[in-house]
């Protein structure tokens, strides 16, 4: 995935496929388009509102603490922080082999 400008990022458990990883964006900062082509993004909200975009569409999703969406596989996407406080947030991906692929907001493939 290479460096994201977020707050903290960290993996809490990886195995059989399954990686969780324990996410922090403070106001402003966002996880930029892109997809993933094996895995299924859940996200499970803690603090704060998160925003969910999906490409090409007018879809948006707004996550407060306790709520939780899942993003397809092949679905290009964008987690952003609008508010003015951190959020927090869980993402679980799975199952299959992890890839970060760059979109554009239309979903189509910038990755080289």
């Amino acid at each position: 995935m290479g460096e994201l400008a977020v707050r903290q990022l960290k993996t809490v458990y990886a195995c059989n496929g399954v990686e969780v990883t324990h996410t922090q964006l403070d106001p402003g900062q966002e996880i930029p388009w892109h997809k993933h082509t094996e895995v299924a993004d859940m996200f499970y909200a803690i603090q704060g509102l998160i925003t969910i975009e999906i490409a090409g569409s007018n879809q948006e999703i707004v996550l407060s603490r306790g709520e939780s969406a899942q993003v397809s596989c092949g679905l290009a996407h964008r987690v952003s922080n609008r508010g003015n406080e951190m959020v927090e947030f869980l993402l679980i991906q799975g199952i299959g082999k992890y890839d970060f692929r760059a979109t554009d907001d239309a979903g189509e493939d910038k990755t080289p």
